[in-house]
């Protein structure tokens, strides 16, 4: 069955500057980086509950560029875009991103995430790497870790979409 566990982790991040949030899910490994990997997938639930998310463009090998766009139920646009830095299926993906925040700075940060899985179970570490302190807490201010969160769920309710 594909599901997560309920509880979502988030260990102390190494510095002021980064998010760390780790998820398990009842998934191979294979199966949750193809979800992170492919538009076709990515476009079902990236972005939190209510948002709808359009792929611009994603190809998912080393250098290539991603642009999507999170829509959200009041109308809001919140692009982003970023090149993948290493693509290592189904262990690990490295990407930046850089967030359009409309009237604000634009904020980037680097991505990385391990997959690893044991009994056909993946726990997906993913840890947010923020230029500065500061870009940081305007995504901490923005809800980023409760975003983050909701992804998460959806990913784990197509996971059982598919499967069904």
């Amino acid at each position: 069955m594909a599901h997560s566990d309920n509880a979502l982790r988030e260990p102390s991040p190494p510095s002021e500057r980064e998010v760390v949030i780790t998820r398990t899910f009842e998934a191979p490994a294979a199966r949750i980086f193809e979800m992170w990997t492919k538009p076709e997938h990515v476009a079902r639930w990236w972005g939190p509950k209510g948002y709808t998310t359009t792929i611009d463009t994603m190809d998912a090998r080393p250098g290539g560029e991603f642009r999507l766009v999170m829509h959200g139920p009041d109308g809001t646009r919140q692009p982003v875009k970023g090149v993948y830095k290493e693509v290592n299926p189904p262990r690990r993906l490295v990407y930046t991103e850089d967030w359009d925040l409309g009237d604000r700075p634009s904020v980037a940060s680097v991505v990385t995430i391990a997959f690893d899985e044991r009994d056909g179970r993946t726990t997906a570490t993913i840890h947010v790497l923020y230029e500065t302190v500061e870009d940081r807490a305007i995504l901490i201010d923005m809800g980023v870790r409760e975003g983050w969160h909701s992804c998460l769920d959806r990913l784990v309710e197509e996971l059982a979409v598919e499967e069904s």
